[in-house]
């Protein structure tokens, strides 16, 4: 016996479950149909009221909640391999037994329906989807905790306060352990966040007892608990750390190739094993870091998209990385001057070190991925980009032809 399913409310409640979105200028409108009928129907549904464009769509329960998000840069062909009579695909098959219904939302280009295709998965957590899950991902970003002693962790979740930010890497023991011999080759603490700081030459009074620590005994922390060290020190030890993670990592391999020959010229082949095993954990650290950190700090212009929705020019403005927005093409003089207002207030308020100023929030970080990514797939989309002194140029060079 077929199984009953429940009626979905009406398209203007259903359709505002996609909500707002940062890049609206590339976003068509929301709409809904119930999958009901036969294949051929539904098929026949789609093709008549669905564009011919790029977009996003997602697959609604019984129970209006959305199961699954998905994209396509041809959303029409897309939705009807859902309801082919020929295939035989368990993907679409489970996903097509759990919908009832399906929102589609049109983007005025494909890499537009990635970015919007990331962000409804981080808002809805379909449990149908695999990728960009992030309890599934198994990916982990390193960050500097914001503490009067700062040193480095591995987290799955960017925080809302740090002192820089660097990944995504796998998140694995072995990364988790990367990270811990980080902290050791520094001699940055790793104890917990309330223990009070006595720096050298700022206390007050008598030195406080630190609770036992293996670190202390074994002298592999500065100990900035105990006095042992100034803030001056610390903090000199922490930037290094910090270079490294920026890919200045030649002097630190440098000096772990010296330990080692010294280690092994003393016969202390325990320790120059254990020096070999940090260096390496470090070479995979700085692999992981390399390619993406190394284009977010120069990837500075603006990309060039042609809209499927409607024709007109979109430009998107990049600034180390960050997608600072999506705008028309800026034909008025307000909009010239607004953009290079843009232009130079981002400009500024990311100047400065490019760990702490790169992408630093989740969303940031998982646009950047995807443009990082857009870029690799299809080199050839290069040719699209501006870089943000033409772009002002052309802004000002017409600002002064309309005047």
């Amino acid at each position: 016996m077929a199984r009953k399913r429940i009626e979905i409310e009406s398209l203007a409640d259903r359709s505002e479950l996609f909500g707002k979105s940062v890049w609206s200028n590339g976003l068509g409108a929301v709409s809904y149909t119930q999958l009901h009928g036969t294949k051929k129907a539904i098929r026949e549904r789609i093709r008549e009221e669905c564009p011919a464009v790029p977009g996003v769509y997602g697959m609604l329960s019984s129970e209006g909640h959305v199961v699954y998000v998905g994209m396509s840069s041809q959303l029409p062909k897309r939705l009807q391999s859902y309801f082919s009579t020929t295939t035989n695909r368990k993907k679409e098959t489970r996903i097509r037994r759990h919908a009832v219904g399906v929102l589609w939302q049109p983007t005025a280009h494909p890499f537009l329906a990635q970015l919007r295709e990331r962000q409804l998965i981080g808002r809805f957590h379909p449990p149908l989807n695999i990728q960009g899950q992030p309890v599934k991902m198994q990916t982990g970003y390193i960050v500097a905790n914001l503490n009067e002693a700062p040193s480095f962790q591995l987290v799955t979740e960017i925080p809302k306060t740090h002192d820089g930010v660097w990944g995504p890497i796998p998140y694995h023991s072995f990364s988790i352990a990367a990270i811990e011999q980080l902290n050791l080759q520094f001699g940055l603490r790793d104890c917990p966040k309330n223990t009070v700081m006595q720096f050298k030459g700022e206390q007050k009074g008598e030195l406080l007892t630190p609770p036992s620590c293996l670190r202390i005994d074994l002298q592999t922390c500065l100990r900035p608990c105990l006095g042992a060290c100034s803030k001056k020190e610390y903090t000199k030890a922490f930037d290094s750390a910090k270079k490294f993670l920026n890919g200045h990592s030649k002097k630190l391999f440098s000096d772990l190739q010296k330990q080692m020959q010294s280690a092994a010229e003393n016969r202390h082949f325990e320790k120059a094993a254990k020096l070999r095993d940090r260096a390496k954990a470090f070479e995979q650290i700085d692999s992981h870091l390399r390619r993406f950190h190394d284009w977010s700090s120069q990837a500075s212009f603006v990309y060039r998209l042609d809209s499927e929705i409607d024709q007109q020019e979109l430009w998107l403005i990049v600034i180390r990385g960050i997608i600072i927005d999506l705008i028309n093409k800026p034909q008025s003089p307000e909009d010239k001057e607004s953009v290079t207002e843009l232009v130079d207030q981002s400009q500024r308020q990311l100047n400065g070190n490019a760990a702490a100023k790169n992408v630093s929030q989740p969303g940031e970080f998982e646009a950047a991925r995807a443009l990082f990514h857009w870029f690799n797939k299809f080199p050839e989309e290069v040719k699209g980009q501006y870089s943000l002194k033409k772009a002002v140029s052309l802004c000002n060079r017409k600002l002064k032809n309309a005047s």
